[in-house]
């Protein structure tokens, strides 16, 4: 009880740190989380999505922070994420877009269609060495998650989170995961996060100020356009100016390190999406995270010039890159052999009936 009494003083001194990075009690540096690098694959049976965060340290070192963060479930398993991870899901989306690019400049162009957002710059890989980290996921959800924090933290002697921040996920019935990083790294490990059935779902960074966000979704169906282009415009990500490429898919299998995601028996089909931001306000009160409903046909890419990276014939290539052209040029030039067609059996019928000679 004096403990817990202690806890509940600390909360009311704690300093404004980032919501979801701790340091210890007393401790005068500032430790703060300035985004997010996640990358998810979804399936209907479940998804698993590896995150790592973004910090800033001020007079603090990595292996004195322990960073929370929150679930909308109990996860079915929390590992380390394979620090690749980070770097294949934006290349596989990034291969993707190149396609779409090179595949809509073929096309026959008549002139009055948008041109569709440039090709994002690669981001430079980080040379630095990623630290190991010791994930402990919290009992309960909700109240009961709060409680295991509040023990969690006191037992290891860490100032808690702001308490709106504990409220709001008590409130949200949270699920919480406390990762500690190893010492002497400059880069902070990823988790990899296993969840049950349920839609598509990616954590957003939730401190103080400005936070970036580094994106992919890989799912087995398209994702509904309209959570797409919200979540778009509620993260100011980049190239929302021109027509974006949602949906952009892929008929290969998922190559190392992201095919361990897949889990068994992988769909012969991924649609791949990507998100990023350069800086948005993350001080909302209306969650913690993105959500994305699984969509249909009508929100898969239109069009016949996509075709990713399907080897497809020489004859079809044409007609996809074409078809346009071919339906308003073939058009006009049936149209005018029905007429003389139609001509022809006119005379020829009036001619059975003596009216011409």
């Amino acid at each position: 009880m004096i403990a817990r009494a202690c806890w509940l003083v600390l909360l009311l001194f704690a300093p404004a740190l980032g919501a979801q990075l701790l340091l210890p009690t007393g401790h005068v540096g500032r430790a703060e989380v300035t985004g997010h690098d996640v990358v998810v694959v979804h399936r209907a049976g479940g998804q698993t999505l590896a995150v790592r965060p973004r910090l800033r340290l001020h007079n603090a070192r990595l292996g004195e922070t322990v960073w929370v963060l929150p679930l909308p479930a109990a996860p079915v398993s929390v590992t380390e994420a394979d620090p690749a991870l980070f770097d294949a899901g934006p290349g596989l989306h990034d291969r993707l877009f190149t396609l779409a690019r090179r595949q809509w400049a073929a096309r026959t162009n008549l002139g009055f269609a948008a041109t569709p957002a440039e090709e994002p710059a690669p981001d430079k890989p980080a040379q630095a060495r990623a630290a190991g980290a010791t994930m402990t996921t919290l009992a309960g959800t909700g109240p009961q998650a709060i409680d295991a924090l509040a023990r969690w933290l006191d037992g290891r002697g860490y100032a808690p989170p702001p308490r709106a921040e504990l409220d709001r996920w008590a409130a949200l019935g949270c699920a919480l995961v406390c990762v500690e990083f190893s010492g002497g790294h400059d880069l902070p490990a990823g988790v990899c996060v296993r969840l049950g059935s349920g839609p598509a779902w990616a954590p957003m960074p939730t401190g103080a100020g400005e936070q970036t966000l580094s994106l992919t979704l890989i799912s087995e169906q398209p994702l509904e356009l309209t959570g797409l282009m919200r979540a778009a415009q509620q993260v100011r990500a980049r190239g929302m100016d021109k027509v974006p490429l949602f949906n952009l898919w892929s008929m290969r299998a998922l190559e190392n390190p992201l095919a361990p995601l897949a889990g068994d028996d992988p769909p012969g089909k991924w649609y791949v999406n990507r998100l990023e931001s350069d800086g948005f306000d993350a001080a909302k009160p209306d969650g913690f995270g993105l959500t994305f409903a699984a969509g249909g046909v009508a929100d898969e890419l239109p069009g016949f010039w996509y075709y990713g990276d399907l080897e497809i014939s020489w004859p079809e290539r044409m007609f996809r890159e074409h078809a346009l052209a071919i339906f308003f040029t073939g058009g006009p030039v049936l149209f005018a052999l029905l007429l003389l067609k139609s001509r022809q059996n006119r005379r020829r019928l009036r001619r059975q009936a003596g009216l011409e000679p």
